[in-house]
């Protein structure tokens, strides 16, 4: 909790000079702790890419300010009080000496709304997402930047009414020179209910008067650089009697405060890596077998910077992504939720995660003593690609990865994300797992390995009870499905022989053959039906990936008119067809392994994604291909 509060302190952006004093400060932690630990170090700037992500330059902010100087006289914005009343990434201004109108846009995003209005040069107070108006209303037409209030609302979890006074970290995601420069600044709710009437009562002002302006003005002054720099990763080790590692990984940065998001997963990451060491040297635990590495990280770009640094990974044998763990759950955050692996990338990783969950839970008697409860509110998952963990759980990476994490989250990305809003009890919760996770890999054991396997076939068993209460699914598809499950669990248990040497391997080829073939009577319960068909759309050729690292937006990749055409095509055809198109579109690259065609892919997603729609998997794959990202492999 003190970690968390004195991290709190700092402006932690990716790339940017508080990042590197939050490092500095978890490192003398570490090493306070006796712990070896380390700031690596990676270029921030335009041009280049960490595997598929493009990098940005460098931000730095000294002071921002937006006043209201008509009708009223009155200050809107001040980044030395609230860091969070700038947009993050603005472009720098001088407007003190100047004033410009605010133009509120209440006929919602789309530029047929606005036509004939003038918005060059001036600020348009937006109160939806800014990104929808950002290539038509500021690159197109002239407006030099935003006033915001907008609040992202979660059914049942999160509205405006409950967000009224809290801003939303808002940021710009430059990944190349912006032309247009522009800058913003954020209200709160309340305060934009405010600005909002004032532009009516000025507009209706006018029209009463013609002499009058016609809009509220500001005057305003950003004192932000762009520039060459650097973005770190902080990583310290236990090291084993082995090359190979368990990671354990948090993201260090986010706006000030920002602790339940990422902060909570720091604290809990860097307490189980300090008590396991303790453990270890009093003699408590015997000594690691594979070493155990924390990455303190900005999110994704830090992790795809060191995967695109170490070229192989082979050592690193499972990973646990803790993100935003400890948010107090009477205050409205959600359960600790345990997500697992894709079944693309075949692991013990997340049956040992669930073992270890459902100890976790087992905290007080609930009746009889034959039974016991949790007294915090968790649940399981699957596959879920919310934080880090989908890069590292891509095949092509290959490092399975579980997550922890907290959804829906009362005050993610706001000002109210404070130190106050996390509950000690929790984190205790999330560290002490965290080190049972890490050990329980890192030395695993045979008694253990015999409980993995356990696991694996109960999964299989209950999945294979799904598909046959799937009404949707025709027999075929079923079938299919049900032999995919039946393959993913037995390749998950030939990977337990590997974690272990001599004797102990032996005992272990063992115990997975003979589970092995119960997984095999297992998948046979179903009986399988020949059905003739056609071949599906895309059948006729196999995609093969040209990329490592998943591929987070097509759009990226469109360097020409041709390719963005291809996108919007694709989008307006295909996509709408696939349930969860972006997660749908994340499994299908998992699952394009050279060896797959569509139809095979499709099936492949449709174990972590419900009715994977083979055309459309299929047209995404094409435009893999026509975006340089596949190549085709004839059947």
């Amino acid at each position: 909790m003190r970690l968390i509060e004195e991290l709190s302190d700092f402006h932690r952006l990716q790339a940017s000079k508080g990042y590197r004093e939050a490092a500095a400060l978890v490192l003398a932690r570490l090493r306070e702790r006796g712990i070896s630990a380390e700031l690596r170090s990676y270029p921030a700037e335009y041009g280049k890419r960490v595997l598929t992500q493009k990098t940005f330059e460098e931000w730095n902010c000294e002071g921002a300010w937006c006043r209201l100087s008509y009708p009223e006289d009155r200050l809107i914005a001040d980044a030395s009080v609230d860091v969070l009343s700038i947009f993050q990434k603005s472009y720098p201004c001088r407007f003190e000496d100047e004033e410009l109108d605010v133009v509120l846009m209440d006929r919602g995003n789309d530029e047929r709304a606005y036509e004939g209005l003038d918005i060059k040069g001036k600020l348009l107070f937006v109160r939806d997402d800014f990104n929808a108006y950002l290539d038509w209303a500021v690159r197109k037409r002239g407006a030099v930047g935003f006033i915001s209030d907008y609040v992202v609302e979660n059914e049942g979890a999160r509205t405006r009414d409950d967000q009224q006074n809290v801003r939303k970290y808002t940021t710009y995601w430059w990944t190349e020179e912006e032309a247009s420069r522009p800058f913003g600044f954020v209200m709160t709710p309340e305060e934009g209910e405010q600005l909002a009437a004032l532009c009516l009562e000025t507009a209706a002002a006018r029209t009463r008067d013609p002499e009058l302006p016609a809009y509220p003005r500001v005057r305003c002054r950003i004192d932000a650089e762009f520039k060459k720099g650097s973005f770190e990763n902080a990583t310290a080790f236990l090291p084993g009697e082995k090359q190979e590692e368990i990671w354990l990984l948090a993201h260090l940065c986010h706006p000030k405060p920002s602790a339940n998001d990422n902060l909570s997963g720091v604290a809990a990451a860097t307490e189980a890596l300090g008590i396991l060491k303790d453990l270890i040297a009093r003699g408590e635990l015997p000594p690691l077998k594979r070493g155990i590495r924390l990455w303190l990280v900005p999110e994704f770009t830090g992790t795809f910077a060191l995967l695109d640094e170490m070229k192989d990974v082979s050592h690193a044998k499972a990973c646990l992504n803790l993100d935003m763990v400890g948010g107090k759950q009477e205050l409205g955050y959600g359960p600790l939720t345990l997500s697992g692996v894709p079944d693309s990338l075949p692991s013990i990783a997340g049956a040992m995660a669930s073992i270890l969950f459902r100890e976790l839970r087992r905290e007080v008697p609930a009746f009889t003593d034959e039974y016991a409860v949790p007294l915090f509110n968790g649940v399981e998952c699957g596959f879920v690609a919310g934080s880090d963990n989908f890069i590292l759980s891509d095949p092509s990476i290959g490092i399975p990865a579980p997550m922890l994490s907290q959804w829906p989250d009362k005050f993610y990305h706001t000002g109210g994300d404070k130190p106050g809003m996390i509950s000690s009890p929790l984190l205790l919760r999330v560290a002490a797992f965290a080190a049972a996770y890490a050990y329980s890999l890192a030395n695993l054991s045979l008694d253990n390995a015999e409980k993995i396997a356990s696991e694996l076939l109960s999964r299989l068993f209950l999945r294979l009870r799904e598909f046959e209460d799937d009404a949707d699914l025709t027999e075929e598809r079923r079938d299919r499905l049900a032999a995919r499950c039946a393959d993913a669990c037995k390749d998950s248990i030939a990977m337990l022989p590997i974690c272990f040497d001599g004797e102990e391997r032996r005992d272990c080829e063992i115990l997975t053959e003979r589970t092995r073939r119960m997984a095999e009577r297992i998948g046979a319960l179903r009986e399988t039906h020949s059905v003739d068909r056609k071949p599906a759309c895309g059948e006729s050729f196999i995609p093969v990936r040209t990329y490592r690292g998943p591929v987070n937006s097509a759009d990226d990749f469109a360097d020409t008119q041709k390719k963005k055409e291809l996108i919007k095509y694709y989008r307006k055809h295909f996509a709408w067809r696939l349930k969860d198109a972006a997660f749908a579109e994340l499994l299908t690259q998992y699952a394009t392994d050279g060896k797959r065609n569509a139809e095979e892919i499709a099936d492949t997603v449709a174990l972590n994604c419900a009715h994977a729609d083979v055309e459309a998997i299929a047209a995404y794959l094409d435009l893999l291909v026509e975006l340089g990202l596949c190549r085709r492999k004839d059947c």
